[in-house]
């Protein structure tokens, strides 16, 4: 997540082994909801106007490595509403580490249940460095 001032698309997520990507331009904070089965990951953004964008990932190893970034100033007006909600379901066995970067701490993790993940969760195997 950029700021809203960023040209193009400010929310972005990639997979690096498909290299399918979902972006795009958003001044509120987008819904993302991972849920891990198998060797794949389905990825569901709700973005504005509750616009929903889905991708499928996959998950060659049995550790994930996530990168969760969020780089930008709260000074501007536009910036004011931004961040990321992301839900983890890890039906897997595989671990899940999250490296966070969350400049402006408007980043929201949470397992299946709705519980806020703060440096781990045994239910869903994350770890967040």
């Amino acid at each position: 997540m950029q700021s809203f001032l960023t040209g193009g698309q400010n929310f972005c997520t990639y997979d690096n082994t498909t290299n399918k990507m979902i972006n795009f331009k958003t001044k509120i904070t987008p819904k993302v909801i991972m849920t891990f089965n198998g060797d794949t990951v389905d990825i569901n953004v709700v973005g504005n106007a509750g616009n929903t964008y889905d991708m499928t990932g996959h998950v060659p190893k049995d550790t994930v490595e996530m990168h969760i970034v969020l780089n930008y100033n709260l000074n501007p007006v536009e910036n004011k509403d931004l961040g990321v909600n992301v839900q983890i379901i890890n039906n897997t066995d595989k671990k899940i580490n999250i490296n966070l970067y969350d400049k402006v701490r408007r980043a929201k993790i949470t397992d299946r249940n709705g519980n806020s993940i703060y440096s781990s969760s045994s239910t869903e195997k994350v770890t967040i460095v």
